[in-house]
């Protein structure tokens, strides 16, 4: 049997019962128990077990694609702690289903108006597959673990935001937001790697990749809002509360402070209620 903790799929035996049969079903490939998904091994090698994995994964997917991410030609690596070397891949579209750790690379782009951050943001597309409509940092992407995120940092931004690496080399690393969250398209836990970058106020950015629908402009009391009322992607809305916390646009004043301390801290989770000042 092959565990190591890879997977977390509690919404798999308790909150989403309907998945289990189909993990079940393939008991040549995994053991399900009440509290854990086994993944059972045969001795293969990396190579051999990704490919096993991602053709019975499949078959899951084309009998139910509840709790799957939209199926795509890319995989990442699974591990069961950051920094522990992977031990197989896995189809993207599935790491909710499985509750796997993943990561990710967000930039936060702002500019400054009468002293306080104003925001550049994306709103995502309508026709994209998840969190259609909300609220993202204006440059965000899925890294496969143990990746270095700079430049995947510098792809994302010219593609999603026209930002070329010249602006971008000006990016500032603020550190990783882990996260975990039982919500649909399944379990979602992992790490964000964050960077802030400062442009000019009249920057234009261009999105190339049809995935965001228009850019917005947030003065920090509209993101105070936006990030209370829970209009962002929820990976994204936790790196914005970083930065409004970091750059002072949240404080002790505000009735919700403590609690968007907690978040970031691990003491809370992002579905609970929060005052909108």
């Amino acid at each position: 049997m092959l565990d190591m903790n890879l997977f977390s799929p509690r919404h798999l035996i308790h909150g989403r019962d309907r998945y289990a049969p189909f993990v079940d079903r393939h008991r040549n490939v995994f053991s399900l128990t009440r509290d854990r998904v086994e993944l059972i091994d045969h001795g293969l090698s990396y190579v051999e077990r990704s490919r096993r994995l991602d053709e019975t994964v499949l078959e899951i997917y084309e009998e139910d694609r509840s709790g799957f991410g939209m199926w795509c030609p890319e995989t990442t690596p699974v591990v069961s702690q950051f920094g522990e070397e992977p031990v197989f891949d896995l189809q993207r579209a599935a790491v909710g289903f499985f509750g796997v750790l993943t990561s990710g690379v967000h930039l936060n782009v702002f500019s400054f108006h009468q002293g306080m951050p104003r925001l550049r943001i994306a709103r995502r597309a309508a026709h994209i597959a998840s969190y259609p409509g909300a609220l993202d940092q204006a440059v965000a992407g899925f890294l496969p673990v143990g990746q270095d995120p700079w430049p995947k940092l510098v792809e994302e931004a010219a593609e999603e935001a026209g930002l070329t690496p010249d602006i971008v080399a000006a990016a500032i690393p603020v550190g990783s937001i882990e996260f975990a969250i039982d919500r649909q398209p399944g379990l979602q836990r992992g790490a964000v790697y964050a960077f802030d970058l400062e442009v000019e106020s009249g920057l234009r950015l261009d999105n190339r990749d049809d995935e965001v629908e228009c850019f917005i402009d947030l003065e920090y009391k509209e993101a105070v809002r936006a990030v209370a009322e829970q209009q962002f992607k929820f990976d994204s809305g936790l790196v914005a509360l970083d930065f409004l916390l970091r750059h002072g646009a949240i404080d002790c004043r505000d009735p919700n402070f403590l609690g968007f301390r907690a978040i970031l801290s691990g003491k809370s989770i992002f579905e609970a209620g929060f005052q909108s000042s």
